[in-house]
């Protein structure tokens, strides 16, 4: 389970995790740039209600993330992009 907060640089190079990123709320989405991350860094260590504020959301964010929960979500994604349901004939797909 994820209890401390995230510190990631923008970009589009990340993997699907950044999509569990809530900048402020369970972590910290920086420029990318290493004066930018070291700031952050810093910043939690100094602001320690704001680190812990940032674990509560990322434990919270955890705890929403069930097995379940995530297959439910990418069934969901799979289906806006190929709307089709098992058995409806898909070509090279049976039910």
């Amino acid at each position: 389970m994820a209890s401390h907060a995230l510190i990631a640089c923008e970009g589009d190079d990340h993997g699907v995790e950044i999509d569990y990123l809530r900048p402020h709320e369970n972590g910290l989405l920086v420029p990318r740039s290493v004066a930018m991350l070291a700031a952050a860094i810093e910043r939690l260590m100094d602001e320690a209600g704001l680190l812990q504020r940032l674990s509560e959301g990322a434990v919270a964010s955890a705890d929403g993330m069930s097995i379940d929960s995530l297959v439910a979500a990418n069934d969901a994604a799979y289906r806006r992009v190929w709307p089709l349901t098992v058995g409806e004939g898909a070509a090279g797909c049976s039910g």
